[in-house]
């Protein structure tokens, strides 16, 4: 749920809050809103703060942040504009819990917390870690079946992110009792009323607040857990549940992941510098490892734009949403930022047609909020449009892999339903072959040239 904009003044707030009239929670090096954004956060009342970011205001494109792209490849990606190291510095404080205070504490006995907390790490071993990309790599294969849950032994927040990814997996995977359990995925008896949503909010808020603690002291000792633990975050930010199911409200775009995926990426990298030689984490530094994300020209390559050219051409008659005319409809920024991002979504289907593994296809498709240009969130914000269309192509490609990887099921239809509901009728032809990939998945194969009739 987006922060509430009613609130007192800030008065120590940071100048970027200020200028936009938005609450300040005033952490110092670098507030939470700026942390979401990926920009510079500066005190106009305080001494100069060491800058964990590279500057990128809303004047400057950003290529995004070195993604963690949930199990992709991070040893070797794109490191055009990425933040610096963070060593002699304050570490970075980590995404904002992504459910409301709602979300509130367990309130379970001490035994029914453990026996809870030993069934979903059992779960997690046995069940949930063969569902990620790593496992189907020899060099990963025993990272989240062996070597996490002993890390998350020192460091608890590691322990409450295997959690809440359990209980999303649940969640996701177990019809309900109203359905019937099927015999496979029987849940004990004692378990079988508990909400599984609420446990996942409940641990992934904890998870969040304690890694933010723990990246006050950064360093060699916590770093391993620190990036598991980010990895798993990017995965849960790919499909955040609603606060309230059936609400009926209008449909906003999903800014909320694209913002914590970009801030666990952050997050991520900062831990880079203190991995260790022969320690977890260097697994994901292979220079071997595929799909690679180390060529920023490839990924932003404008060939890749070339099946959605018809995207970028087109120019609305009055470039008119909800009424307002938007006179910056060719703004440079504006569609330079649209050509990056549609050839970064375009090199994604590049690999779709080229027959790549299904798992390097969910790497590239987990890498896309946090290489995605900062500037396309807030065209998002805006409800801009082209960007929306951009989003649908992106969530057919997202389609195409939600019958093996569990995280993604129903997530573009959710948005591409969703933008249809609110795209002005004028550029509704646009969503054509999105609309097409979620009848038949195996149509993202296809050329999405022949379904841009205008």
């Amino acid at each position: 749920m987006a922060p509430r904009l009613a609130h007192r003044k800030s008065r120590a707030g940071c100048r970027r809050c200020k200028e936009r009239k938005v609450k300040c929670n005033e952490q110092h090096p670098s507030c939470s809103a700026c942390l979401r954004h990926g920009v510079t956060c500066e005190y106009t009342d305080a001494p100069v703060q060491a800058k964990a970011l590279p500057d990128q205001s809303d004047q400057s494109i950003s290529r995004g942040s070195t993604p963690v792209t949930g199990e992709t490849t991070t040893g070797n990606l794109a490191t055009r504009e990425t933040p610096t190291s963070t060593q002699g510095q304050t570490p970075l404080n980590g995404p904002d819990t992504p459910y409301s205070d709602i979300a509130g504490s367990l309130a379970l006995t001490e035994s029914r917390r453990h026996a809870l907390e030993l069934f979903l790490l059992h779960r997690f071993t046995f069940t949930v870690a063969t569902t990620f990309p790593s496992f189907r790599y020899e060099s990963t294969k025993l990272l989240y079946t062996h070597q996490a849950p002993s890390l998350a032994c020192d460091n608890r927040f590691l322990f409450d992110t295997i959690f809440a990814v359990t209980a999303l997996h649940i969640c996701k995977t177990v019809p309900s009792p109203k359905i019937g359990y099927t015999e496979q995925d029987e849940l004990p008896e004692t378990f079988r009323g508990m909400d599984f949503a609420q446990l996942h909010r409940i641990y992934l808020n904890q998870a969040i607040r304690k890694q933010r603690e723990a990246i006050s002291s950064l360093g060699p000792s916590n770093s391993d857990a620190i990036g598991l633990t980010s990895v798993l975050l990017s995965i849960m930010a790919t499909c955040l549940l609603p606060e309230a199911e059936g609400s009926g409200e209008i449909y906003k775009p999903p800014i909320q992941w694209l913002r914590m995926a970009s801030a666990v990426a952050i997050v991520f990298q900062a831990a880079a510098p203190h991995v260790r030689p022969g320690s977890i984490m260097m697994t994901y530094f292979q220079k071997d490892r595929k799909p690679s994300f180390a060529d920023s020209e490839y990924l932003f390559n404008p060939s890749h734009t070339n099946p959605f050219k018809k995207l970028l051409e087109f120019q609305a008659s009055s470039s008119t949403l909800f009424g307002h005319v938007d006179l910056r409809e060719t703004d440079p920024l504006r569609k330079e930022t649209c050509r990056l991002t549609l050839a970064l979504v375009g090199s994604i289907h590049t690999a779709i047609r080229e027959g790549e593994p299904s798992h390097y296809i969910c790497q590239r498709v987990t890498s896309f909020a946090p290489l995605c240009p900062t500037n396309f969130i807030d065209l998002l914000a805006d409800k801009k449009p082209l960007a929306m269309l951009i989003l649908a192509h992106y969530m057919a490609m997202m389609k195409h892999l939600d019958e093996d990887f569990w995280w993604f099921k129903g997530r573009p239809e959710r948005d591409i339903y969703g933008i249809q509901s609110i795209l002005p009728e004028e550029w509704q032809w646009g969503l054509a072959w999105p609309l097409a990939v979620l009848t038949s998945p195996l149509k993202a194969h296809l050329d999405p040239k022949p379904f841009q009739i205008v």
